[in-house]
């Protein structure tokens, strides 16, 4: 399983792959750290689930999930914004929209609903 984290903000990325590998530490789970639009583009592919900042340098992730990872790739997004610009198909496709600061218990259910909602899919 492939987990991509789509964060500009080192310290926060480092908390969520600190969260995650405790969470995965027994389990293959690849955890990728990406900072910018273009890098998540990048890795998308194989991706099982994608955590994204809202606001990033030089804009927010709202085109990007609403044209390349809504109807592909299961997703969250991490936020200290209150105000969204998000279309409604994101809105419908994002398992939660989580407000920052985001305790790490609150993401490893987020994570862990996400990965019962798979193993009983398939």
């Amino acid at each position: 399983m492939k987990i991509l984290i789509l964060e500009d903000t080192r310290a926060i990325a480092r908390a969520l792959l600190a969260v995650l590998e405790r969470m995965f530490s027994d389990d293959a789970v690849e955890l990728v750290w990406v900072e910018t639009v273009d890098e998540a583009r990048a890795e998308l592919e194989g991706t099982d689930l994608l955590i994204s900042d809202y606001r990033l340098v030089g804009g927010t992730s709202a085109e990007f999930l609403d044209a390349e990872v809504a109807e592909r790739v299961p997703f969250f997004v991490l936020s200290s914004d209150t105000e969204f610009d998000f279309s409604e198909r994101v809105l419908e496709s994002a398992r939660a929209i989580l407000e920052k600061p985001v305790d790490s218990e609150v993401i490893q259910s987020v994570v862990r609903t996400f990965l019962e909602e798979r193993s009983s899919a398939t």
